[in-house]
Protein backbone atom coordinates (compact mmCIF):
# COMPACT_ATOMS: atom_id res chain seq x y z
CA UNK A 1 0.00 0.00 0.00
CA UNK A 2 1.71 3.09 -1.07
CA UNK A 3 2.23 5.44 1.79
CA UNK A 4 -0.05 9.25 1.58
CA UNK A 5 1.08 11.81 -0.13
CA UNK A 6 2.32 14.74 2.60
CA UNK A 7 0.32 18.19 1.89
CA UNK A 8 3.13 21.36 1.66
CA UNK A 9 2.04 23.76 4.21
CA UNK A 10 2.99 26.98 4.75
CA UNK A 11 4.28 28.13 7.46
CA UNK A 12 5.31 31.61 9.35
CA UNK A 13 2.37 35.12 9.55
CA UNK A 14 -0.34 35.43 7.10
CA UNK A 15 0.25 39.03 5.52
CA UNK A 16 -2.76 41.30 5.48
CA UNK A 17 -3.56 42.02 1.40
CA UNK A 18 -2.40 45.48 1.86
CA UNK A 19 1.11 44.51 3.22
CA UNK A 20 1.23 42.14 -0.04
CA UNK A 21 0.33 45.00 -2.46
CA UNK A 22 3.24 47.12 -0.39
CA UNK A 23 5.47 44.04 -1.68
CA UNK A 24 4.16 44.19 -5.02
CA UNK A 25 4.36 47.57 -5.48
CA UNK A 26 8.60 46.71 -5.10
CA UNK A 27 8.62 43.98 -7.75
CA UNK A 28 8.66 44.42 -11.68
CA UNK A 29 4.97 44.43 -13.71
CA UNK A 30 6.40 41.31 -15.08
CA UNK A 31 7.57 39.92 -11.73
CA UNK A 32 4.38 40.93 -10.06
CA UNK A 33 1.54 39.92 -12.47
CA UNK A 34 2.00 35.99 -12.24
CA UNK A 35 1.75 36.76 -8.76
CA UNK A 36 -1.59 37.66 -8.82
CA UNK A 37 -3.11 34.33 -9.51
CA UNK A 38 -1.46 32.55 -6.90
CA UNK A 39 -5.26 32.17 -5.65
CA UNK A 40 -8.72 33.36 -6.47
CA UNK A 41 -8.37 35.49 -3.08
CA UNK A 42 -4.93 36.80 -3.76
CA UNK A 43 -6.31 37.85 -7.16
CA UNK A 44 -9.09 39.28 -5.90
CA UNK A 45 -8.11 41.38 -2.68
CA UNK A 46 -4.35 42.61 -3.64
CA UNK A 47 -3.80 43.62 -7.20
CA UNK A 48 -6.41 46.56 -6.69
CA UNK A 49 -4.35 47.81 -4.08
CA UNK A 50 -1.06 48.35 -5.47
CA UNK A 51 -0.34 52.16 -6.11
CA UNK A 52 3.19 51.50 -8.02
CA UNK A 53 4.23 49.64 -10.86
CA UNK A 54 7.54 49.50 -12.39
CA UNK A 55 8.40 48.31 -15.63
CA UNK A 56 11.58 47.23 -17.29
CA UNK A 57 10.97 45.99 -20.82
CA UNK A 58 8.25 47.81 -23.55
CA UNK A 59 7.54 43.81 -24.23
CA UNK A 60 5.77 43.03 -20.86
CA UNK A 61 3.28 45.80 -21.21
CA UNK A 62 1.99 44.10 -24.15
CA UNK A 63 -0.69 42.12 -22.48
CA UNK A 64 -4.47 42.23 -22.22
CA UNK A 65 -6.43 44.51 -21.22
CA UNK A 66 -7.46 42.06 -18.30
CA UNK A 67 -4.63 41.46 -16.92
CA UNK A 68 -3.67 45.11 -16.77
CA UNK A 69 -6.75 46.20 -15.04
CA UNK A 70 -6.08 43.42 -12.51
CA UNK A 71 -3.78 46.62 -11.20
CA UNK A 72 -6.79 48.89 -11.05
CA UNK A 73 -5.92 51.51 -7.97
CA UNK A 74 -2.50 52.06 -9.76
CA UNK A 75 -1.69 55.65 -9.44
CA UNK A 76 2.08 55.85 -10.34
CA UNK A 77 4.11 53.78 -13.06
CA UNK A 78 8.03 54.17 -13.64
CA UNK A 79 9.10 52.65 -17.42
CA UNK A 80 12.69 52.12 -17.11
CA UNK A 81 12.93 50.81 -20.87
CA UNK A 82 11.62 54.33 -23.11
CA UNK A 83 15.26 55.06 -23.65
CA UNK A 84 18.62 53.11 -23.69
CA UNK A 85 21.85 55.78 -23.57
CA UNK A 86 25.24 55.55 -24.34
CA UNK A 87 28.09 58.50 -24.50
CA UNK A 88 29.76 60.57 -27.06
CA UNK A 89 32.33 63.17 -26.65
CA UNK A 90 31.15 66.59 -27.10
CA UNK A 91 33.62 69.91 -27.96
CA UNK A 92 32.76 73.16 -25.99
CA UNK A 93 33.44 75.65 -28.87
CA UNK A 94 36.58 76.84 -29.27
CA UNK A 95 38.28 75.07 -26.11
CA UNK A 96 41.11 72.60 -26.49
CA UNK A 97 40.24 69.13 -27.41
CA UNK A 98 41.07 67.69 -23.67
CA UNK A 99 38.01 69.82 -22.46
CA UNK A 100 35.18 67.93 -23.39
CA UNK A 101 32.20 66.89 -21.62
CA UNK A 102 30.00 63.61 -21.91
CA UNK A 103 26.98 63.73 -23.15
CA UNK A 104 24.03 60.81 -23.43
CA UNK A 105 22.83 60.03 -26.76
CA UNK A 106 19.45 58.43 -26.53
CA UNK A 107 17.96 55.49 -28.55
CA UNK A 108 14.03 55.13 -28.18
CA UNK A 109 12.38 51.61 -27.50
CA UNK A 110 10.45 50.68 -30.26
CA UNK A 111 8.49 48.39 -28.17
CA UNK A 112 7.90 50.92 -25.25
CA UNK A 113 6.67 53.28 -27.90
CA UNK A 114 4.13 50.98 -28.98
CA UNK A 115 2.74 49.69 -26.08
CA UNK A 116 2.69 52.37 -23.18
CA UNK A 117 -0.16 54.13 -24.11
CA UNK A 118 -2.42 51.13 -24.54
CA UNK A 119 -1.16 49.89 -21.33
CA UNK A 120 -1.47 53.01 -19.11
CA UNK A 121 -5.47 53.48 -20.73
CA UNK A 122 -6.30 50.18 -18.39
CA UNK A 123 -5.52 52.18 -15.39
CA UNK A 124 -8.62 54.27 -14.09
CA UNK A 125 -6.47 55.98 -11.06
CA UNK A 126 -3.16 56.95 -13.30
CA UNK A 127 -1.73 60.03 -11.93
CA UNK A 128 2.10 60.14 -12.79
CA UNK A 129 3.62 58.40 -15.41
CA UNK A 130 7.87 58.79 -15.62
CA UNK A 131 9.62 57.52 -18.81
CA UNK A 132 13.11 56.49 -18.20
CA UNK A 133 16.16 54.52 -18.96
CA UNK A 134 17.61 51.51 -17.30
CA UNK A 135 19.57 53.63 -15.81
CA UNK A 136 17.35 56.13 -14.37
CA UNK A 137 17.63 55.69 -10.17
CA UNK A 138 14.46 55.42 -8.59
CA UNK A 139 14.95 58.41 -6.34
CA UNK A 140 15.59 60.53 -9.33
CA UNK A 141 11.98 58.99 -10.22
CA UNK A 142 10.38 60.07 -6.95
CA UNK A 143 11.79 63.74 -6.25
CA UNK A 144 10.79 63.99 -9.92
CA UNK A 145 7.01 62.97 -9.25
CA UNK A 146 7.14 65.89 -6.52
CA UNK A 147 8.70 68.64 -8.61
CA UNK A 148 6.37 70.87 -9.75
CA UNK A 149 5.74 70.57 -13.46
CA UNK A 150 9.62 68.82 -14.52
CA UNK A 151 9.29 66.66 -17.47
CA UNK A 152 8.91 63.11 -17.03
CA UNK A 153 10.09 62.17 -19.70
CA UNK A 154 14.16 61.57 -20.54
CA UNK A 155 13.73 62.22 -24.09
CA UNK A 156 17.47 63.58 -24.08
CA UNK A 157 19.79 65.98 -24.89
CA UNK A 158 19.53 64.82 -28.31
CA UNK A 159 15.43 64.82 -28.76
CA UNK A 160 15.31 66.55 -32.21
CA UNK A 161 16.66 63.47 -34.01
CA UNK A 162 13.50 61.45 -32.55
CA UNK A 163 10.86 64.10 -33.18
CA UNK A 164 8.30 62.27 -34.99
CA UNK A 165 9.02 59.23 -32.92
CA UNK A 166 7.93 61.49 -29.70
CA UNK A 167 5.31 63.32 -32.18
CA UNK A 168 4.02 59.81 -32.57
CA UNK A 169 3.55 59.10 -28.95
CA UNK A 170 2.41 62.51 -27.64
CA UNK A 171 -0.78 62.26 -30.63
CA UNK A 172 -1.68 58.72 -29.43
CA UNK A 173 -1.75 59.67 -25.50
CA UNK A 174 -3.84 63.31 -26.73
CA UNK A 175 -6.25 60.71 -28.62
CA UNK A 176 -6.62 58.78 -25.83
CA UNK A 177 -6.80 61.17 -23.18
CA UNK A 178 -9.22 63.31 -25.23
CA UNK A 179 -11.99 59.91 -25.76
CA UNK A 180 -11.73 59.48 -22.14
CA UNK A 181 -9.57 55.77 -22.39
CA UNK A 182 -6.66 57.75 -20.23
CA UNK A 183 -7.37 58.83 -16.68
CA UNK A 184 -8.41 62.38 -16.71
CA UNK A 185 -6.37 62.57 -13.36
CA UNK A 186 -3.08 61.96 -15.79
CA UNK A 187 -0.94 64.58 -15.68
CA UNK A 188 0.12 64.33 -19.58
CA UNK A 189 1.35 68.21 -20.32
CA UNK A 190 4.64 66.87 -17.88
CA UNK A 191 5.30 64.57 -20.96
CA UNK A 192 5.71 67.81 -23.03
CA UNK A 193 9.54 68.11 -24.22
CA UNK A 194 10.81 71.65 -22.97
CA UNK A 195 12.66 72.82 -26.32
CA UNK A 196 15.20 75.15 -24.79
CA UNK A 197 15.93 76.05 -28.10
CA UNK A 198 17.96 79.28 -28.67
CA UNK A 199 16.36 82.40 -29.20
CA UNK A 200 14.49 82.70 -32.75
CA UNK A 201 14.71 78.76 -33.56
CA UNK A 202 11.92 77.23 -34.85
CA UNK A 203 9.84 74.95 -32.97
CA UNK A 204 11.34 71.36 -33.50
CA UNK A 205 7.41 70.45 -34.29
CA UNK A 206 7.94 72.20 -37.62
CA UNK A 207 10.78 70.08 -39.36
CA UNK A 208 10.77 66.33 -40.70
CA UNK A 209 13.29 64.11 -41.16
CA UNK A 210 14.49 65.80 -44.10
CA UNK A 211 14.71 69.07 -42.42
CA UNK A 212 11.84 70.23 -44.71
CA UNK A 213 9.87 73.34 -42.98
CA UNK A 214 6.01 71.94 -42.33
CA UNK A 215 3.42 73.82 -40.22
CA UNK A 216 3.22 73.37 -36.73
CA UNK A 217 0.09 71.19 -35.79
CA UNK A 218 1.57 69.46 -32.58
CA UNK A 219 1.15 72.53 -30.58
CA UNK A 220 -2.49 73.26 -31.63
CA UNK A 221 -3.48 69.68 -30.50
CA UNK A 222 -1.40 69.42 -27.39
CA UNK A 223 -3.59 72.67 -26.32
CA UNK A 224 -6.54 71.44 -27.25
CA UNK A 225 -6.31 67.91 -25.73
CA UNK A 226 -4.33 68.43 -22.29
CA UNK A 227 -6.90 68.81 -19.50
CA UNK A 228 -7.21 72.50 -19.45
CA UNK A 229 -5.53 73.13 -15.69
CA UNK A 230 -2.69 71.62 -17.61
CA UNK A 231 -2.75 74.04 -20.84
CA UNK A 232 -2.57 76.73 -18.35
CA UNK A 233 0.79 75.04 -16.90
CA UNK A 234 2.71 74.48 -19.94
CA UNK A 235 5.48 77.27 -21.32
CA UNK A 236 6.85 79.27 -24.19
CA UNK A 237 9.43 76.31 -24.53
CA UNK A 238 7.16 73.48 -24.30
CA UNK A 239 4.34 75.17 -27.01
CA UNK A 240 6.36 77.85 -28.74
CA UNK A 241 3.91 78.87 -31.65
CA UNK A 242 1.48 79.76 -29.53
CA UNK A 243 1.78 82.72 -26.82
CA UNK A 244 0.70 82.79 -23.80
CA UNK A 245 -2.46 85.01 -23.97
CA UNK A 246 -4.09 82.21 -26.12
CA UNK A 247 -3.39 79.48 -24.40
CA UNK A 248 -5.04 80.64 -21.29
CA UNK A 249 -7.64 81.62 -23.70
CA UNK A 250 -8.00 77.98 -25.36
CA UNK A 251 -7.95 76.56 -21.72
CA UNK A 252 -10.66 78.68 -19.93
CA UNK A 253 -13.01 78.14 -23.42
CA UNK A 254 -12.69 74.75 -22.87
CA UNK A 255 -14.09 74.95 -19.04
CA UNK A 256 -16.12 78.13 -18.68
CA UNK A 257 -17.89 76.49 -15.51
CA UNK A 258 -14.26 76.45 -13.69
CA UNK A 259 -12.81 79.11 -15.39
CA UNK A 260 -11.80 81.54 -12.41
CA UNK A 261 -11.15 78.90 -9.99
CA UNK A 262 -8.54 76.93 -12.40
CA UNK A 263 -6.94 79.96 -13.00
CA UNK A 264 -6.66 80.64 -9.31
CA UNK A 265 -5.23 77.30 -8.63
CA UNK A 266 -2.76 78.07 -11.17
CA UNK A 267 -1.70 81.49 -9.81
CA UNK A 268 -1.39 80.01 -6.50
CA UNK A 269 0.63 77.21 -7.54
CA UNK A 270 2.99 79.96 -9.17
CA UNK A 271 3.49 81.96 -6.29
CA UNK A 272 4.23 78.63 -4.23
CA UNK A 273 6.86 78.52 -6.46
CA UNK A 274 8.21 80.96 -7.16
CA UNK A 275 12.15 81.22 -7.57
CA UNK A 276 15.26 82.24 -5.79
CA UNK A 277 18.76 82.36 -5.11
CA UNK A 278 21.80 82.95 -2.85
CA UNK A 279 21.58 86.30 -1.39
CA UNK A 280 23.98 87.76 1.77
CA UNK A 281 21.61 90.66 3.72
CA UNK A 282 22.18 93.57 6.23
CA UNK A 283 23.66 94.71 8.29
CA UNK A 284 26.23 92.69 8.58
CA UNK A 285 26.24 91.00 5.00
CA UNK A 286 28.17 87.84 6.40
CA UNK A 287 25.18 85.00 6.82
CA UNK A 288 23.80 83.40 3.60
CA UNK A 289 20.17 83.45 3.17
CA UNK A 290 18.16 82.75 0.07
CA UNK A 291 15.76 85.27 -1.18
CA UNK A 292 12.39 84.79 -3.01
CA UNK A 293 12.52 87.09 -6.18
CA UNK A 294 9.99 86.81 -8.74
CA UNK A 295 11.67 87.54 -12.83
CA UNK A 296 10.29 89.53 -15.74
CA UNK A 297 8.90 86.27 -17.13
CA UNK A 298 7.51 84.94 -13.87
CA UNK A 299 5.96 88.05 -13.49
CA UNK A 300 4.40 88.44 -17.51
CA UNK A 301 2.94 84.49 -16.92
CA UNK A 302 1.43 86.15 -13.22
CA UNK A 303 0.14 89.15 -15.33
CA UNK A 304 -1.83 86.78 -18.27
CA UNK A 305 -3.62 84.68 -15.34
CA UNK A 306 -4.90 87.64 -13.75
CA UNK A 307 -5.66 89.28 -16.86
CA UNK A 308 -7.72 85.89 -18.08
CA UNK A 309 -9.59 85.67 -14.65
CA UNK A 310 -7.33 84.40 -11.88
CA UNK A 311 -8.88 86.35 -8.70
CA UNK A 312 -5.51 88.38 -7.41
CA UNK A 313 -7.17 88.70 -4.28
CA UNK A 314 -7.45 84.99 -3.40
CA UNK A 315 -6.98 84.42 0.52
CA UNK A 316 -4.57 82.10 0.19
CA UNK A 317 -2.22 84.54 -2.13
CA UNK A 318 -1.05 86.11 0.66
CA UNK A 319 -0.90 83.22 2.99
CA UNK A 320 1.74 81.81 0.49
CA UNK A 321 3.88 85.24 0.11
CA UNK A 322 3.71 86.47 3.84
CA UNK A 323 3.07 83.36 6.24
CA UNK A 324 6.19 81.12 7.13
CA UNK A 325 5.57 78.28 5.21
CA UNK A 326 7.95 75.13 6.46
CA UNK A 327 7.54 73.15 3.07
CA UNK A 328 11.04 73.88 1.19
CA UNK A 329 12.53 76.53 3.17
CA UNK A 330 15.69 74.31 3.60
CA UNK A 331 16.49 74.23 -0.15
CA UNK A 332 20.40 73.89 -0.14
CA UNK A 333 22.54 75.67 -1.81
CA UNK A 334 24.79 74.09 -4.67
CA UNK A 335 27.33 74.08 -1.53
CA UNK A 336 24.99 71.45 0.06
CA UNK A 337 24.65 74.34 3.37
CA UNK A 338 20.83 74.66 3.67
CA UNK A 339 19.42 78.25 2.80
CA UNK A 340 17.12 80.12 4.84
CA UNK A 341 14.40 81.72 3.43
CA UNK A 342 13.23 83.95 6.44
CA UNK A 343 15.03 86.48 8.91
CA UNK A 344 13.47 87.98 11.45
CA UNK A 345 10.33 86.08 10.80
CA UNK A 346 9.87 87.82 7.27
CA UNK A 347 10.41 86.61 4.00
CA UNK A 348 13.59 87.78 2.64
CA UNK A 349 13.18 89.24 -0.90
CA UNK A 350 14.58 91.88 -3.16
CA UNK A 351 12.79 94.95 -3.46
CA UNK A 352 12.51 94.73 -7.55
CA UNK A 353 11.10 91.99 -7.01
CA UNK A 354 8.56 93.04 -4.39
CA UNK A 355 7.64 96.21 -6.90
CA UNK A 356 6.80 93.52 -9.29
CA UNK A 357 4.06 91.53 -7.32
CA UNK A 358 2.65 94.58 -5.72
CA UNK A 359 1.85 96.34 -9.29
CA UNK A 360 0.16 92.85 -9.75
CA UNK A 361 -2.50 94.06 -7.03
CA UNK A 362 -2.09 91.55 -4.70
CA UNK A 363 -2.60 91.97 -0.70
CA UNK A 364 0.74 92.52 0.10
CA UNK A 365 2.60 95.66 1.93
CA UNK A 366 6.32 96.37 2.55
CA UNK A 367 6.30 95.90 6.00
CA UNK A 368 5.40 92.19 5.16
CA UNK A 369 9.14 91.18 3.78
CA UNK A 370 12.42 91.60 4.59
CA UNK A 371 13.37 93.70 1.65
CA UNK A 372 16.81 94.00 0.42
CA UNK A 373 18.45 97.00 -2.22
CA UNK A 374 20.32 93.69 -4.51
CA UNK A 375 21.63 96.66 -6.54
CA UNK A 376 24.34 96.77 -3.63
CA UNK A 377 27.11 94.40 -4.72
CA UNK A 378 27.43 93.53 -0.58
CA UNK A 379 24.28 91.52 -1.17
CA UNK A 380 25.83 89.67 -3.93
CA UNK A 381 26.24 85.95 -3.05
CA UNK A 382 28.94 84.97 -5.42
CA UNK A 383 31.40 87.93 -4.80
CA UNK A 384 29.96 87.62 -1.19
CA UNK A 385 32.17 83.60 -1.62
CA UNK A 386 35.18 84.87 -3.30
CA UNK A 387 35.73 87.72 -0.78
CA UNK A 388 35.30 84.62 1.94
CA UNK A 389 38.03 82.27 0.39
CA UNK A 390 39.93 85.80 -0.24
CA UNK A 391 39.90 86.46 3.60
CA UNK A 392 40.83 82.59 4.01
CA UNK A 393 43.95 82.54 2.20
CA UNK A 394 47.21 81.71 3.70
CA UNK A 395 49.54 83.85 2.18
CA UNK A 396 52.38 81.42 2.42
CA UNK A 397 50.71 78.87 0.71
CA UNK A 398 49.91 80.67 -1.95
CA UNK A 399 53.05 81.96 -2.45
CA UNK A 400 54.72 78.21 -2.71
CA UNK A 401 52.09 77.40 -4.94
CA UNK A 402 52.52 79.89 -7.91
CA UNK A 403 56.20 79.74 -7.51
CA UNK A 404 55.37 75.61 -8.06
CA UNK A 405 53.01 76.91 -11.26
CA UNK A 406 55.54 79.43 -12.63
CA UNK A 407 58.48 76.35 -12.55
CA UNK A 408 56.25 74.19 -13.98
CA UNK A 409 55.04 75.97 -17.23
CA UNK A 410 57.85 78.62 -17.18
CA UNK A 411 54.96 81.89 -17.84
CA UNK A 412 55.34 85.79 -17.12
CA UNK A 413 53.48 85.74 -14.08
CA UNK A 414 51.92 89.26 -14.84
CA UNK A 415 50.64 88.27 -17.78
CA UNK A 416 48.45 85.10 -16.49
CA UNK A 417 47.13 87.71 -13.79
CA UNK A 418 46.20 89.86 -16.91
CA UNK A 419 44.42 86.92 -18.71
CA UNK A 420 42.61 85.72 -15.79
CA UNK A 421 41.47 89.57 -15.13
CA UNK A 422 40.12 89.73 -19.29
CA UNK A 423 38.75 86.10 -18.31
CA UNK A 424 36.79 87.12 -15.63
CA UNK A 425 35.70 90.40 -16.79
CA UNK A 426 34.16 88.66 -20.05
CA UNK A 427 31.08 87.61 -18.68
CA UNK A 428 28.81 87.84 -15.07
CA UNK A 429 30.69 87.04 -12.09
CA UNK A 430 29.50 83.47 -11.19
CA UNK A 431 31.46 81.82 -7.96
CA UNK A 432 31.71 78.16 -9.61
CA UNK A 433 31.40 79.23 -13.50
CA UNK A 434 33.96 81.49 -13.31
CA UNK A 435 36.32 79.32 -11.40
CA UNK A 436 36.13 77.10 -14.36
CA UNK A 437 36.16 79.31 -17.59
CA UNK A 438 39.48 80.85 -15.75
CA UNK A 439 40.75 76.69 -15.96
CA UNK A 440 39.75 76.34 -19.52
CA UNK A 441 40.73 79.60 -20.95
CA UNK A 442 44.42 79.12 -19.31
CA UNK A 443 44.66 75.43 -20.01
CA UNK A 444 43.84 76.64 -23.52
CA UNK A 445 46.60 79.33 -23.21
CA UNK A 446 49.12 77.05 -21.76
CA UNK A 447 48.03 74.09 -24.36
CA UNK A 448 47.67 71.87 -21.85
CA UNK A 449 44.69 69.16 -20.36
CA UNK A 450 42.15 70.46 -17.76
CA UNK A 451 43.60 67.23 -15.93
CA UNK A 452 47.44 68.34 -15.97
CA UNK A 453 46.11 72.28 -14.66
CA UNK A 454 44.49 70.58 -11.77
CA UNK A 455 47.76 69.91 -10.06
CA UNK A 456 48.04 73.73 -9.92
CA UNK A 457 44.32 74.27 -8.66
CA UNK A 458 45.70 76.00 -5.21
CA UNK A 459 47.73 78.31 -7.41
CA UNK A 460 44.99 79.25 -9.99
CA UNK A 461 42.52 80.28 -7.02
CA UNK A 462 45.27 82.48 -5.44
CA UNK A 463 45.41 84.09 -8.79
CA UNK A 464 41.72 84.19 -9.37
CA UNK A 465 41.09 85.53 -6.23
CA UNK A 466 44.34 88.17 -6.30
CA UNK A 467 43.43 89.22 -9.66
CA UNK A 468 39.55 89.78 -9.45
CA UNK A 469 37.69 93.10 -7.62
CA UNK A 470 35.36 91.26 -5.51
CA UNK A 471 33.64 94.68 -3.78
Amino acid sequence: MAPPTKKLKLSGPVLPPDLWAKALDYLYFDEALPLTAVSKSFLREVPPLVKRLRVRSGESMAVSSVAAARFCGVEDVHVFSFTDSGYIAHDMGNLPPEVRLDEHTYHLDEATLRNVVPFLSNLPKLEFCYLGSPSTKESEVRATRFTRWSTTVEFGEHRMFHEEKVATLLESACLAFSQGRLSQQFALGRWVPSQLAPEGRRCMWKKNSDGAELECRMCNMLCQNIAPLDVMKLDDRQIPCIPESERMRIATSRNKDRCQSMLTDVLVDELVHLGGSAIVIPPDYSTEYRQTHCKESKCSKLKSLISAGANAKDGRIRQTLVERCEKGLDRPFGNGKPARTFAGGKRIMSIESYRRLEDLGFDICESDFLLVDTSDNRTNWHLFMFRKDKAQLDPEKARLAKERFQAAFNVDMEEVKQRIKRSIASGDILYLLTEMKVHWRLAEWLNISIADLKEHKEAVKALILESGSWE
